[in-house]
């Protein structure tokens, strides 16, 4: 039964006092003369007197200000007198009769009635006028011939201050008189009065004193001349006359002094006291004929109250009763509660209780005022169930408040005071774990998952237990790709297995294991979803069909064929369980028909390191020396021990090692973190400690040191080392740090294409203690490892497109060479034979010309247009990219352009000629010609001056010989000279052919010098190295149609931040070494970490991950995929 609605909506309100229209001012008015019970306590506000604004009149002392009117005081409250009484026809309403009239009011169970006797609030106090300013003083008068000029007179007195007044008080309060049948005790409860006093006035203030007037102005002063003439006879007795002018004045007089202010008043003002409260006096009539008086009405309050679940065992869960006892309750007010009629108890109604109206308790009759009684009994509340879904993972968890209502049955009206709460929470006394489960599977492993039932409860659960409550936990396969095993070992019948629980005892835990095939049917690199349940009966039905869903788990599992490895594979594709299938067999399908190469995928969620599955301690990347490995760097779940990112489990020194051997490697998606770049800089100048020294490596000069460097990169095992000496008047460790910072100078001067990293070293067990200078050789910038990023706002065929750019980019130089001019020179009896560029006759790139023979010497291509296309893009990036570094922050005495600039000093553009045939049969298709041209364009445009100050830093130290300029010069001269004979080795010297093309490829640079120049004006903080990377970027947008982004990839040598080689002091080396080592560690770690989880994890089949993938099984993965 629902509780009744007994809560009031509105109010009847008695006013003892009520404002007339018109009366803001007027004094008392007499009851006769107000509606209805109407007492009026008018608050008469004060009046301020403005300030005068203006001065007084010239040569008057200003008027003073007034004095504010005193306020008038509140007014008192009146009298009342009711008597309440239920309604005599039996309704729940109640009947308040005014005494002496026949005025009364019928209160509804909605309502309640204010009894307002509240004196009025006295009048705020005035404030007194401003005193007016004085008048100016007279003026002097001026000056004549004859009189003198007169001072101005003192300004005259500003008026005082107008004087402020108090606040006035407040009324006292009235009072209520209440008369009521003990029978009808419970009929106050709709009552309520207020008899406080009025607030008296705010204090006024006082006004300002007017300020003196201004002194008058003294009279003008005058001046004039007089005129004289002067007669006198001279020695021969002539008369001489003269004329002349005398000038006269009088000064003016002083302005005089500014008046006096007016009088201030200090003294202070204060706010009206407040009246006095008024009281009530309740008249209790006793069924006896007697009489009791009272202050006020009983006041019932919640003193404490305990909180139990149905069941006792700790946990109140949704479905189970909550029960309240032990009710102590206090009456804080002036009478005993009521005698006759009980006020009864229930839980107040939530979102999560619904109160059983049933079962309720009753107050103790006539509790005395201040005493403290318990409530016999105990009312309960039904928690109500869930009533929507949790995301999968969420356990059940609530929080709610339990209150109390005391009200009145036959008035349905509620005790307005009876108060008291307690928090609990709302949860299902079991619990279940997340499934220990693995990211990623392989085909027909069989694999166990478990996981964890807790009892968070005082009593056991389980079919056996007492009270019996069925507890179970059930797995499901929701696509059909694994294989659920049954308890007795055997697959199952369905795809849900359950696991009922016989007993689990408070606080106890019991671990669930669950095997499961995967099915050989199951689609590589398809994503199975498994569910895991756990349910508990209802607390008052024990039909297993209506048990509840404690908390459920959504298990994404990613199904993977194991590694094999190809030894014809030109590609590694390293994937994990984030990246998509779509993604996966888009580039499988691509490399494979698109570039007719093959590729082996290994996916790292199924190991956890980047090791070969037969022999955890050899690396994977080993196998693949030469070739391009794909590694998809998006953050994984790593085997639920947190997050990794895959270059968390790369050890840098071996992919600086392997790309400076040939291997390119590309990272798709990284997260452009810090993180990453600190990765890319251990990656850039790897800090392992230097190999021992080798006879022949110490030599004691520069110059050998750039001699045996110069001789081509070293493999990093061995590099010459200088003996230093100690210099006069420096330490030892100085030198040293000179001589290593002398050297890194000559090394970014003359072989600006690799990096070192250069720090001093000694032997303390040496007696001669002397310092050497030690060499590390980083990545080279010729080392191809790229980082894709993602674009915003890119589809999903724009980023298939994209990727597929990369994958070609990512190719080692050498093979993109051969592809290109195997393909440009097609049918050229000179053009090199896909033998000899890779394995196998099915990795042709020429004609299509064993199944159809007529079609030979036509240009039907096998390789995909859009790849030849990025072919010739990267290949131009790439010759870009190495002359811009070449170029970048030159100085000014520039060693290395003292001699010619020659080819093996950029070795990508040498082997880029070295790989042309020497010369053409037949001539080349147009497509073909159009290719060709867009290789060179970028690379003499990067060597142009893009300004007015470029070309006179490359012309003016032509005189010189040395600087930047000097350097550019050399390397454009060399450009043109390259492109002469190569376009002169296709063509003939003299074809019209050749001149064609030089035409075009001058053109073409001109165009790519423009789009740098409005890079660099859009850009001014770029360099040259930035420029090119922008320049390529856009090309490549326009090839792949994806957003322009200027970070579309990046090279890590580049996104390092180190771009020459790098000096460090021995403990800065020392720093770089210690996290070297941590990382080593923490990779060591992991590995072990999945080692351990895969043993008691994974079954593998009897066939070994470790061997080679036969024809029939390639071809199978491939009609499944």
């Amino acid at each position: 039964m629902a509780p009744p609605d007994y809560g009031p909506t509105s109010r009847i309100l008695i006013y003892l006092y009520k404002p007339l229209p018109n009366q803001q001012n007027s004094a008392a008015i007499p009851c006769e003369q107000l509606p209805w019970l109407a007492i009026v306590m008018l608050n008469i506000p004060t009046v301020d007197l403005p300030g005068h604004m203006r001065r007084a009149p010239y040569a008057t002392p200003g008027r003073h200000g007034r004095q504010a009117k005193a306020p008038t005081r509140g007014s008192d409250g009146g009298d009342v007198a009711v008597h309440v009484r239920s309604s005599p026809d039996g309704s729940d309403s109640i009947l308040v009769e005014r005494n002496g009239t026949d005025k009364f009011w019928v209160i509804s169970p909605r309502q309640d009635m204010l009894i307002d006797c509240r004196g009025g609030n006295g009048g705020h106090g005035g404030i007194g006028e401003d005193g007016q300013p004085g008048g100016e003083g007279e003026h002097g008068t001026d000056a004549t011939q004859f009189t003198w000029a007169t001072d101005g007179k003192q300004g005259y007195r500003g008026g005082d201050a107008g004087l402020g007044t108090d606040g006035a008080a407040g009324g006292n309060g009235g009072h209520v008189y209440m008369t009521v049948q003990e029978t009808d005790m419970d009929t106050l409860l709709a009552l309520r009065w207020d008899v406080t006093g009025g607030v008296g006035g705010e204090s006024g203030r006082h006004g300002v004193p007017g300020e003196g007037g201004w002194g008058g102005q003294g009279g003008a002063g005058f001046d004039w001349y007089e005129e004289h003439c002067d007669t006198h006879t001279d020695e021969k007795g002539e008369t001489h006359t003269r004329q002349h002018r005398t000038h006269h004045s009088h000064p003016a007089g002083s302005s005089g002094r500014k008046g006096y202010s007016g009088r201030e008043i200090t003294h202070s003002l204060s706010a009206g006291r407040s009246g006095a409260n008024g009281y009530c006096r309740i008249k209790l009539l006793r069924n006896d004929g007697g009489e009791e008086m009272y202050s006020g009405r009983y006041r019932l309050v919640v003193h404490s109250f305990d909180v139990v679940d149905e069941n006792e065992d700790g946990i109140t869960e949704p479905g189970e009763y909550l029960i309240v006892k032990n009710i102590v309750v206090r009456n804080v007010g002036d009478m005993p509660s009521p005698r006759y009629i009980p006020l009864h108890v229930h839980i107040r109604p939530t979102p999560w209780l619904e109160p059983d109206m049933t079962q309720l308790v009753e107050l103790p009759l006539d509790i005395p005022p201040g005493a403290t009684m318990r409530v016999p009994g105990c009312i309960r509340a039904l928690v109500r169930k869930e009533s929507s879904q949790r995301r999968a993972g969420k356990l059940f968890r609530a929080e709610d408040t339990v209150s109390l209502v005391a009200f009145s049955k036959r008035l349905k009206r509620r005790v307005p005071e009876f108060s008291g709460s307690k928090q609990v929470v709302y949860q299902y006394p079991v619990s279940m774990s997340r499934p220990k489960f693995l990211d990623a599977v392989t085909i027909g492993d069989r694999v166990k998952f478990s996981w964890t039932v807790r009892n968070i409860s005082s009593k056991p659960y389980g079919r056996t237990a007492t009270p019996c409550r069925q507890l179970r936990s059930c797995i499901s396969d929701l696509d059909g790709g694994f294989e659920l095993v049954s308890a007795n070992g055997q697959s199952a019948s369905s795809r849900s297995v359950a696991h009922s629980v016989d007993e689990i005892k408070p606080g106890g835990l019991i671990r669930v294991s669950q095997y499961l095939t995967v099915s050989s049917t199951a689609a590589p690199f398809g994503v199975g979803q498994l569910r895991v349940k756990l349910f508990l009966s209802d607390p008052h039905d024990e039909d297993p069909s209506h048990a509840r869903t404690v908390v459920h788990f959504d298990l994404s599992i990613q199904v993977s064929p194991s590694y094999r490895y190809n030894p014809r594979a030109n590609f590694l594709i390293a994937i994990n369980c984030a990246v998509p299938q779509h993604t996966i067999l888009q580039l499988t399908d691509f490399i494979e028909q698109g570039l007719h190469l093959q590729a082996d995928v290994f996916n790292l969620s199924l190991v956890g390191s980047f090791t070969t599955p037969n022999n955890r301690d050899v690396s994977l990347f080993s196998r693949y020396t030469g070739k391009t490995i794909i590694i998809f760097a998006n953050e994984i779940v790593y085997f639920q021990n947190g997050t990794r990112d895959p270059w968390d489990l790369i050890d840098p020194w071996e992919v600086c090692r392997l790309a400076t051997a040939g291997t390119s490697f590309l990272f798709v998606y990284p997260r452009d973190s810090v993180h990453f770049q600190k990765w890319a800089r251990q990656l850039t100048l790897p800090a392992h400690p230097f190999p021992p020294p080798e006879e022949g490596t110490l030599v004691n000069k520069p110059k050998k040191v750039l001699a045996q460097l110069m001789n081509g990169p070293g493999s990093g095992e061995a590099s010459p080392r200088l003996d230093v000496k100690k210099r006069i008047f420096r330490s030892l460790d100085s030198t040293a740090l000179s001589e290593a910072e002398s050297l890194k100078r000559r090394l970014d001067s003359q072989i600006p294409l690799r990096r070192f990293l250069i720090s001093p070293v000694d032997d303390p067990s040496d007696p001669n203690r002397r310092a050497v200078v030690a060499l590390s050789e980083g990545l080279a910038h010729q080392a191809q490892v790229v980082a894709l990023l993602r674009p915003r706002d890119i589809t999903a065929a724009a980023a298939d497109g994209l990727l597929n750019a990369m994958v070609v980019h990512a190719l080692p130089h050498a093979d993109q060479y051969r592809i290109f001019w195997n393909v440009v020179c097609a049918g050229q009896t000179a053009s090199l034979s896909p033998q000899s560029a890779y394995w196998g006759d099915s990795l042709r790139h020429l004609l299509d010309t064993d199944s159809n023979p007529e079609k030979k010497g036509e240009d039907t291509r096998i390789v995909d247009p859009k790849a030849l296309e990025t072919i010739s893009w990267s290949i131009s990036q790439k010759i870009a990219s190495e002359i811009s570094t070449f170029c970048r922050k030159v100085p000014w005495h520039d060693r290395s352009t003292n001699t010619i600039i020659s080819l093996s000093q950029l070795p990508l553009l040498q082997t880029f000629l070295e790989t042309a045939p020497p010369t053409l049969t037949h001539p080349i298709s147009d497509e073909a010609i159009r290719l060709l041209n867009t290789i060179f364009p970028p690379a003499i445009a990067l060597s142009a001056p893009l300004s007015t100050s470029q070309w006179l830093s490359q012309n003016v130290p032509r005189l010189l010989g040395s600087g930047p300029g000097n350097r550019k010069r050399k390397l454009r001269k060399l450009l043109r000279r390259e492109l002469d004979q190569l376009l002169s080795s296709l063509y003939g010297p003299h074809s019209d052919a050749k001149k064609k093309a030089a035409e075009t490829t001058r053109k073409l640079s001109k165009a790519v010098k423009q789009s740098l120049v409005q890079i660099k004006q859009d850009n001014p903080e770029f360099g040259v190295v930035d420029r090119a990377h922008e320049f390529a970027c856009r090309r490549l947008a326009e090839i792949t149609l994806v957003p322009r982004d200027s970070r579309v990839f990046v090279n890590l040598g580049d996104l390092s931040g180190v771009e020459r080689s790098v000096t460090m002091t021995a403990i800065e080396l020392l720093e770089q070494r210690r996290l070297y080592e941590e990382h080593l560690e923490k990779m060591k770690r992991d590995r072990a970490l999945t080692e351990q989880m895969l043993a008691d994890m994974v079954s593998h089949p009897e066939t070994g991950p470790g061997e080679s993938l036969n024809e029939t099984e390639t071809k199978s993965l491939r009609e499944r995929g």
